[in-house]
């Protein structure tokens, strides 16, 4: 150990060197405006965990809140569990980069044992065991040693390490964008498969009542057809629809089951599990109202807040980094190291049987691979400047296409109120000229498809209304 100490000064200058290259703080360049169209040039770094208003627990039996239904979504959907390990993997990533800027430290324990003459000589010589006098023996036989090692190996200037050590740093940016990016998704996947199943529910019951109705009216039919005033094809007819509405209140049910079904999937519950809503006040997309807004300024929030999208300019960040690095690839590295042993023919530690050897090398990389890794690193690069340019594209759409679905589902609630009412009357109206002999089946049965029609249609806009508004929440990418 003391060699080592004496030798202490020619091991500071590597240090030194090393310390140069220890990486800093500072943000990576942003992104020129060519591969964000008219986004922000600098980026924000994103929340590493998304942060939600803490729910009232769910108790078994209990009928769910929408702030429950997402609390648990958030919580225990798989997609955002693997987004998470994918962000776990990317803090991996920049400790690693981290780490080699400093040396690494090993203990290594080896136990040899050989008959090769030449070999033997050589460990008896480093435990101090050969002798060369009178009775030299050229065949020393089966010799056996322990040999104790403390190692350091130290890389003092690599071109790559820099470039890796940023893309590292722009993948955990990028991993932190995606999981609030799926959080955000998710939890908007829940409010819109909650209403839903609210509107599959109230479908279910106006063909239920539309059920209702027209067994009232084949027993009103029945009773004239006995008394001589109806026919036997009117009841017919109407058993007909009966039938027609049986079915097509089965058909309700299934969408109901599917709805209740897709939503338990989201929470991460079995698909037969019970789904009981406790209903919440009239709801609006949180942060904001989208109402008066132009669509330019619904789209600059969109590319502000878009996690997405952050998450894409990340990636090219990364890869941007990555193909310095490979084009720093060819460059010499240099590397140090030092070695402390003890030889035994046992496993004590006798010192004076120790050696140490210190070293610095070049290594110049002279493989054919490095100008293919540069064309690939490039051609990656490429790819994904125009998917960014994509998505950037596609957001744009997004948020024109709910804009306008929010405005065409606000116009047809408007308009299915009035007609339920009208549908309302004029069914009331032949239903009663019927039982008076003045309107036949087949006027009741138009009367009453088109009442049905007109509740289906209230019903759908109502909730379509509310999902037409989360979409548009989606595409501006509004935090829950």
């Amino acid at each position: 150990m003391n060699h080592i100490l004496s030798h202490w000064p020619r091991l500071l200058l590597p240090m030194l060197l090393a310390a140069c290259q220890t990486p800093t703080a500072s943000k990576p360049a942003p992104l020129p405006p060519s591969e964000l169209g008219s986004q922000q040039d600098s980026l924000q770094e994103p929340e590493s965990a998304p942060r939600h208003q803490t729910a009232p627990q769910h108790e078994a039996g209990q009928p769910w809140t929408m702030a429950q239904v997402l609390e648990r979504i958030s919580n225990h959907n798989p997609d955002l569990v693997r987004a998470r390990a994918g962000l776990q993997q990317a803090q991996a990533g920049v400790q690693m980069s981290r780490a080699s800027y400093w040396p690494e430290l090993s203990l290594g324990l080896q136990f040899a044992s050989t008959d090769n003459p030449g070999q033997a000589f050589g460990v008896l010589l480093n435990q101090q065991r050969l002798s060369l006098g009178p009775g030299f023996d050229a065949t020393p036989g089966i010799t056996e040693n322990w040999s104790k090692e403390l190692r350091v190996d130290w890389s003092l200037w690599n071109p790559e390490r820099a470039a890796r050590s940023d893309a590292a740093q722009a993948a955990q940016s990028g991993a932190q964008a995606m999981v609030l990016h799926v959080d955000q998704g998710l939890r908007n996947a829940g409010v819109q498969a909650w209403f839903g199943l609210l509107a599959a529910r109230a479908l279910k019951k106006v063909q239920d009542e539309s059920i209702l109705v027209v067994q009232g009216r084949l027993q009103k039919t029945q009773k004239r057809m006995e008394l001589g005033a109806a026919l036997k094809a009117d009841v017919l007819r109407l058993q007909g629809r009966l039938a027609q509405a049986q079915q097509n209140a089965a058909g309700a049910d299934l969408r109901v089951q599917t709805a209740s079904s897709g939503l338990n999937r989201l929470m991460a519950r079995p698909p037969q599990a019970p789904l009981e809503f406790q209903q919440d006040p009239e709801w609006n997309a949180p942060g904001q109202s989208p109402d008066g807004k132009v669509l330019d300024t619904l789209i600059s929030m969109a590319l502000e807040q878009r996690k997405d999208l952050l998450a894409a300019q990340q990636n090219v960040r990364r890869l941007q980094h990555e193909d310095a690095a490979s084009q720093r690839s060819g460059r010499p590295r240099i590397s140090a190291f030092g070695a402390y042993n003890v030889d035994g023919h046992d496993l004590g530690l006798d010192t004076d049987l120790d050696s140490y050897m210190l070293g610095v090398g070049l290594h110049l990389p002279l493989s054919k691979r490095t100008p293919a890794r540069r064309t690939a690193s490039r051609a990656q690069l490429m790819g994904a400047r125009a998917e960014l340019h994509s998505l950037f594209l596609t957001i744009q759409s997004q948020v024109s296409d709910a804009q306008e679905n929010l405005r065409v589902a606000r116009i047809q609630l408007q308009l299915s109120s009035s007609a339920v009412a009208t549908a309302e009357e004029a069914y009331r109206i032949i239903a009663e000229a019927q039982d008076a002999g003045g309107a036949t089946v087949t006027d009741v049965l138009e009367a009453e498809d088109a009442r049905r029609q007109a509740r289906v249609a209230q019903v759908a806009a109502k909730y379509y209304v509310q999902i037409a508004q989360a979409q548009l929440a989606m595409a501006i990418g509004t935090p829950w």
